[in-house]
């Protein structure tokens, strides 16, 4: 898999939400070195980690501020939200347990789901976002 970019297109205008997502692009590229040329387990469950801690701060934080303002849209977020967390969870007790490498298509799915969110669901929010200060 070649390395990622946080291109202008994923941008959303929102300075804490961008850094955020930006930091999604960091863990997965972390992934990607380590996948071409790491054997250490230990280094690759470590980022994993990371990329669980980062999608449940990212997460909580969209969370608080959709219900802080209202959002109404915030139940189905969540959900989408819920299920991403638990198969970045998944992979990353089965990378643990060594029933799984760095598959590419595991990577994939997680590239091509955060992108298709911030893409597709995450624009919903950013009027509201912005109407509030943030």
């Amino acid at each position: 898999m070649e390395t990622l970019e946080f291109a202008p297109g994923l941008q959303l205008g929102i300075k804490l939400i961008d850094e955020q997502h930006a930091r999604f692009f960091e863990l997965m590229n972390q992934l990607i070195a380590l996948d071409a040329g790491s054997d250490e387990r230990a280094v690759v469950a470590g980022v994993i980690g990371e990329l669980v801690t980062y999608v449940t701060v990212h997460f909580r934080t969209e969370e608080e501020l959709m219900a802080r303002f209202d959002y109404p849209e915030i139940q189905a977020h969540q959900l989408e939200h819920a299920r991403f967390a638990g198969q970045v969870e998944e992979f990353h007790r089965r990378f643990e347990r060594g029933d799984i490498g760095l598959e590419d298509e595991m990577m994939a799915y997680l590239v091509d789901w955060f992108t298709t969110h911030v893409r597709r669901e995450d624009p919903k929010y950013v009027p509201l976002f912005k109407a509030n200060g943030v």
